[in-house]
């Protein structure tokens, strides 16, 4: 788990493994650093996006993204109050 990212919807965390959620099949992501190769991560109750899964990073300094997950907090944490809601 790595601290102090920013996702599409603020603050996120990064993790080496996330598991239990379908990823959608993957694409070309521009960010303001570079553009990447992601599989959007969801929810498998809710089907909303909660993150994303680094394909290719390009750039070497980010490199260390490869293979990772970036959840972004209030997705997840707004996916799992619907979930616990029903």
């Amino acid at each position: 788990l790595k601290q102090h990212f920013q996702g599409d919807h603020g603050k996120a965390y990064l993790f080496d493994t996330v598991t239990g959620f379908p990823l959608s099949s993957s694409r070309e992501h521009t960010s303001a650093i570079s553009k990447y190769i992601i599989s959007y991560i969801n929810c498998s109750r809710c089907k909303t996006t909660i993150g994303w899964k680094y394909g290719n990073v390009p750039i070497i300094s980010e490199k260390y993204k490869e293979g990772k997950s970036l959840l972004g907090v209030e997705l997840l944490v707004g996916c799992l109050m619907n979930v616990s809601a029903k």
